[in-house]
């Protein structure tokens, strides 16, 4: 029976060292690539917040339509005598 022997340390792929360079990358055009991609990251959710708050006052006019037109709708089922004429 044939035994395993473990890994070396070198062909470990949760070293530290070896994700830049694996590339062919430096650290510091690692580094840089991060932080700009970072930067753009931040101008794409700052783009979006307006966006997400327009969406929500949209949302929250219409559940405010929605919840009058319920309430008059359920006023009308409890006492339709109020409604006779319209």
């Amino acid at each position: 029976m044939a035994s395993h022997a473990p890994l070396a340390p070198s062909l470990s792929p949760t070293r530290r060292d070896e994700f830049p360079g694996r590339r062919g990358e430096s650290n510091f055009m690692h580094i840089l690539k991060l932080i700009g991609l970072t930067i753009v990251n931040i101008f794409r959710e700052a783009w979006r917040v307006p966006q997400a708050m327009a969406r929500g006052a949209k949302d929250r006019r219409r559940q405010t339509r929605r919840d009058v037109s319920e309430a008059e709708r359920l006023d009308r089922l409890r006492q339709p005598w109020k409604y006779l004429g319209k």
